[in-house]
């Protein structure tokens, strides 16, 4: 029987050597690309930190108002802005996450059970003239009204959307290369 140490901390990881300058130290480059490789295998989790030059923290914590003002809304009017899958709004219980494990998802009735969180799912924007219209994560966003929520609230999210998009880019590059780390 295998031991694994418990783990109490998750690593953090300062990216910013790979956001600010294209041409920092490649030794520190190097080092952040072991430090990724170790925390993925040792963990599978980690925290970084460095990324405000992408995504700076007074959008993250606009990104909270936003979402306490959707969340605010009654329900009604959330449940307006339902979707397709992959988009729009879902109340508690409507979506089920835990569908691997069948068995532990059914009340006293025998009834499913749904996750107890209320979400809403948007993506990129997309047309119907887009080629990859209609495909899975490929629909069209289902937004609140905007004379009830604010003008401001769609491209706000879409803003916070697209720093989120550049960051994971970063992130999917640094991880790529810890590929070559593993022979």
């Amino acid at each position: 029987e295998r031991m694994e140490a418990a783990i109490t901390t998750l690593p953090v990881i300062d990216v910013s050597c790979f956001i600010t300058n294209e041409d920092s130290d490649s030794k520190q480059r190097t080092h952040v690309i072991q430090q990724l490789h170790e925390a993925c295998v040792a963990t599978g989790f980690f925290l970084i930190k460095g990324y405000e030059a992408i995504v700076p923290r007074d959008t993250i914590e606009e990104l909270f108002e936003l979402m306490h003002r959707f969340f605010a809304l009654p329900p009604r009017i959330k449940a307006a802005c339902k979707g397709t899958e992959n988009r729009g709004y879902f109340a508690i219980g409507e979506e089920n996450l835990s569908t691997v494990y069948e068995t532990l998802n059914e009340d006293v009735e025998g009834k499913e059970l749904g996750d107890y969180k209320e979400g809403i799912d948007i993506g990129r924007e997309i047309t119907p003239t887009d080629p990859e219209y209609g495909q899975p994560f490929r629909k069209p966003n289902n937004w609140p009204d905007a004379s009830v929520i604010g003008e401001d609230w769609k491209p706000k999210i879409l803003a916070h959307f697209d720093c989120m998009t550049a960051l994971g880019g970063v992130l999917a590059n640094m991880i790529a290369t810890t590929l070559d780390l593993v022979h």
